[in-house]
This record gives C-alpha cells, sequence and structure tokens, in this order.
C-alpha cells in the first residue's frame, strides 16, 4: 500500500521533499550500489552486473540532468551528494533493504527511472 502512495506520489511531484531531480537520481543509485556493497559475496554474479548497470545508468542520468539543472561543477556535485547518499544509506544497515521503508525507496526508485524513461527491469532478475 505505501508504495502505491509513493508511486502516487511521484506522479504529481518528481522530485523527493523538494531536493533536485539530480539528487534523487544519486539517492537512488546509491541505494542500488549499496545494495551491492552490502552483499560483496555477489560480487561476479548476474545480479550484482544488473544492479551495477541499473546505478550506471541512474548515475549517466544524474550527471545529465545535473547539467540541465545548470550545475556548475557537475562532477564535483554528483561526487560529494553521491558520497553524503551513501553514508546515509550505509548508517541504516544492510538488511535496511529489506524492511517495508527500504521496499518503498526502491519502488520509487524504480517510479523515478520509468518517469525519466530508463529502464530497470534488469535488477527485478
Amino acid at each position: 500500500m505505501k508504495s502505491i502512495i509513493l508511486a502516487a506520489v511521484l506522479a504529481a511531484s518528481p522530485a523527493v521533499a523538494g531536493q533536485p531531480i539530480s539528487e534523487s537520481l544519486l539517492e537512488c543509485a546509491a541505494l542500488f550500489d549499496s545494495s551491492n556493497r552490502w552483499f560483496p559475496e555477489r560480487a561476479s554474479s548476474p545480479k550484482a552486473r544488473k544492479i551495477q548497470a541499473v546505478t550506471d545508468a541512474l548515475l549517466g542520468e544524474a550527471e545529465r540532468v545535473a547539467q540541465e539543472e545548470g550545475r556548475r561543477e557537475v562532477v564535483a556535485y554528483m561526487t560529494q551528494v553521491w558520497h553524503a547518499k551513501q553514508d546515509s544509506w550505509d548508517a541504516r544497515g544492510k538488511f535496511y533493504m529489506f524492511t517495508d521503508d527500504g521496499q518503498d525507496w526502491f519502488a520509487y526508485c524504480a517510479s523515478l527511472a520509468r518517469h525519466r524513461g530508463l529502464d530497470l527491469s534488469a535488477a527485478a532478475d
């Protein structure tokens, strides 16, 4: 139910809590990246490669959007936000992704990606 509500909110306004779209995309990229970093034993698995592809797609879109937003120092901006978002996800712990809130975040990220024209279906395999 929460996922449906979160998706409806996204449809109305694609930014999370007023943050720039580029930051939301970086947030989602960091979440997917964290799921690989939290479980290093699957580093060479097909699932890890798919999750890395999703992360890369989100990062690429974040860079494109950051440029559209008029960011002067795109690389510095992305690096700073990327590290802050990774720290934020890491502070929640590796099992956070299995909570209702964690699942809502994955649903939000999938919805944001669809809104931006990205296909993240590979991560669901």
